[in-house]
């Protein structure tokens, strides 16, 4: 399936994002199209790994070559994601859409703020880094797709498979995104709760779950 390249130039930084390609509506998805979407990202993630891989560690003077361990190269990209992360304000239909769910629960449920198209971008990109890092360091695992209910929260989502926490017993086994693990980080952003070490030590979390 060919992908579509779309380059920005803001302000002198450069960058190309690859374009999913159909509107990534897991919830709507059928077997055949999860499964396009699938083979797709699949192919894809080696290649925005060490893309996003390459933009970040140029920018802090590194040579990708000398830089060899998953938690550095986790490190650098989140600092570099930091530094070019924005946020920008919801529009009025975004929060009158939203208004239901705050007068029904309170004000916390207000969503004043998100995270802009440019910086999902990059959150996709650091998750597929994210995903290749785990999934070479381990060697235990595959991807996959979320499989059903419709509600599970990964339905239709590439996910890594195999993780198995030996910490309980007995051992659990468990499966993720890890655009999601990303994501959820990146959500610190919007109340200024976000530090440099927030992804090392999800990955940390993850990297111990073993066979």
């Amino acid at each position: 399936m060919e992908t579509k390249i779309v380059k920005i130039n803001e302000n002198g930084f450069e960058y190309e994002f690859a374009v999913p390609p159909f509107p990534l509506e897991y919830e709507k998805w059928n077997k055949k199209q999860a499964q396009e979407y699938f083979d797709w990202f699949v192919e894809q993630v080696p290649i925005r790994a060490e893309y996003i891989l390459n933009k970040a560690l140029a920018y802090w003077g590194y040579d990708p070559k000398t830089v060899t361990d998953p938690e550095t190269k986790i490190l650098l990209v989140w600092r570099w994601f930091l530094k070019f992360a924005r946020v920008e304000e919801t529009s009025a239909e975004e929060r009158e859409a939203n208004r239901p769910l705050v007068e029904r629960f309170g004000k916390s449920w207000e969503v004043l703020y998100k995270l802009t198209p440019v910086t999902e971008f990059f959150i996709r990109d650091i998750g597929m880094l994210f995903g290749q890092l785990l999934y070479d360091e381990l060697g235990t695992l595959e991807w996959g797709i979320g499989g059903k209910p419709k509600s599970y929260v990964f339905y239709n989502h590439p996910i890594l498979k195999g993780f198995i926490f030996t910490n309980f017993n007995p051992p659990a086994k468990d499966e993720v995104d890890p655009i999601h693990l990303v994501d959820v980080q990146a959500v610190g952003l919007l109340d200024n709760s976000v530090t440099e070490q927030d992804l090392v030590k999800i990955y940390n979390f993850w990297r111990v779950a073993h066979l």
